[in-house]
């Protein structure tokens, strides 16, 4: 091995081995950082619960809608067919 090795091996050691650590500022601000991601986290899961309780309430309201609908189709239908009846009947006496 020669030496220029044995100094970078050396050097990498004292780097990695020898040091206290990240910095202290750094590891607070990653703290603050973490703690405001959570914040976001809970604040946006908060918003989703809401959001997806909208979207369950449009749906039923939809449905209600189109049930509706599907009534006066059916009543329309009927009154209609009733009154090609009589207009048939009209037509066959004449």
């Amino acid at each position: 091995m020669s030496v220029n090795s044995l100094t970078a091996i050396c050097s990498f050691l004292r780097q990695h081995l020898g040091s206290s650590g990240p910095e202290t500022a750094d590891v607070e601000a990653l703290k603050l950082e973490v703690t405001d991601l959570r914040q976001k986290v809970e604040k946006l899961s908060e918003e989703n619960a809401e959001l997806k309780q909208k979207v369950c309430d449009l749906c039923l309201f939809c449905f209600d809608v189109v049930r509706l609908f599907t009534s006066i189709h059916c009543y329309c239908a009927t009154v209609n067919s009733e009154k090609l009846s009589l207009l048939a009947d009209l037509c066959d006496s004449a």
